[in-house]
């Protein structure tokens, strides 16, 4: 998010506290709740990790909504309460103003436990769907190789219709030529079914 999307956003919270209502996305409700040069420093590696990919997540949702203050603050609240299962918020949040208080006093009502509960269970459900679509794409691989391995079909057709070959070995060779024709459309909707249990998982951490 720009340099004047942030000051356009602090003067719309200043002008909600006169009781307006203004569209804010959360980008820019995460650029002005999370000082990442204070979190830098403050924080050790592996917590500066998490905050940043958290703020980088935020930085995607660009999408405007309408608030007035105290909308507002309660969805600030509710995302410093999710920066903060991270590393504590108060560290980087480069406040100190009656808002900041406000927030830092509705960290402790996140349920932060179910949020990283929630995200573990849909990992574990990616990991099940990536482990799919590496069996699907080696099940391709494979039955290409086997059909170009292979006689053509129309002579596997003429022996077994002569009786040289048995039936079970067209039958065999029609398998792979299924697996061919059907199984791309199957990994296909599988990432795509990757990529919505990603973007789900996303959504756990930003609400």
């Amino acid at each position: 998010m720009g340099i004047f999307s942030g000051i356009d956003a602090l003067r719309k919270v200043q002008k909600m506290k006169q009781g307006g209502v203004y569209q804010l996305s959360a980008a820019q409700i995460s650029c002005m709740l999370v000082n990442l040069p204070d979190a830098k420093k403050r924080l050790d590696a592996e917590q500066f990790a998490c905050v940043d990919q958290l703020y980088q997540l935020y930085q995607k949702k660009t999408d405007m909504r309408y608030y007035n203050y105290e909308q507002y603050l309660e969805k600030a609240a509710d995302m410093a309460a999710r920066f903060n299962v991270f590393a504590p918020y108060n560290r980087y949040s480069g406040g100190g103003n009656a808002e900041t208080l406000l927030l830092v006093r509705e960290l402790d009502k996140f349920d932060g436990d179910g949020m990283i509960e929630a995200y573990r269970a849909k990992h574990a459900e990616l990991e099940q769907w990536e482990d799919m679509l590496s069996q699907l794409e080696k099940l391709l691989q494979e039955a290409k190789q086997t059909i170009s391995n292979c006689i053509p079909k129309t002579e596997i057709l003429r022996l077994v219709a002569r009786g040289e070959l048995e039936k079970s070995v067209l039958d065999a060779y029609e398998a792979q030529e299924q697996s061919v024709i059907g199984t791309p459309s199957m990994i296909e909707a599988t990432k795509q079914r990757i990529s919505q249990t990603r973007e789900e998982m996303d959504n756990i951490l930003t609400g």
